[in-house]
């Protein structure tokens, strides 16, 4: 028997993505949130998404944290650890502690590779501040195509923009689920 699960997102008033997560009960697993996440006082807005089946909604978690990147999920460390979990069972040498440096002895690559990028976003040694900077400044261009604001007005009003996408970003998807 498969259970419909939900796939829910919380966000901030800002429209941040604090936490991605799946339940078969998104309402307990709210109320859990509440009494024990740090960051709960700062969710204001929730989106809902439901799933066939628990492996349908984790698919869709793990892509969805992996593209997303909430501030507060901590999934991936999870992975870390049941990843070494497995490699030790298997009696394979695995040290992923901080600062000892990645050293896997398996034969699996995949796997391998699944560790090391693991370590580093738990480490926060990817670098996707690049790409963070070039999706922020669209907005900036969307509210000064010609670049003749000065630049404390051009960034205030480009995060009213960014705030605004994101809204209209939660509509739609709450627009959608509503009308099926």
């Amino acid at each position: 028997m498969t259970e419909e699960t939900a796939l829910y997102r919380y966000f901030d008033a800002e429209g941040r993505l604090l936490y991605v997560g799946i339940s078969i009960m998104p309402t307990t697993r709210q109320q859990q949130h509440k009494s024990k996440a740090t960051w709960y006082p700062e969710f204001t807005t929730q989106t809902v998404e439901k799933y066939p089946s628990r492996s349908a909604a984790m698919a869709a978690e793990r892509a969805a944290i992996k593209a997303e990147k909430p501030i507060h999920n901590i999934a991936h460390l999870r992975e870390l650890k049941r990843l070494e979990t497995e490699e030790s069972r298997e009696g394979k040498k695995v040290s992923t502690g901080r600062g000892s440096g990645l050293s896997v002895h398996s034969s699996d690559p995949v796997r391998n590779g699944r560790l090391g990028a693991l370590k580093m976003h738990a480490e926060g040694k990817t670098n996707t501040a690049p790409a963070r900077a070039a999706f922020l400044a669209r907005f900036e261009r969307e509210v000064d195509p010609d670049g003749t604001l000065p630049p404390e007005e051009r960034a205030r009003r480009a995060e009213y923009a960014r705030r605004e996408y994101f809204l209209r970003l939660i509509m739609h998807r709450h627009h959608g689920r509503k009308s099926s």
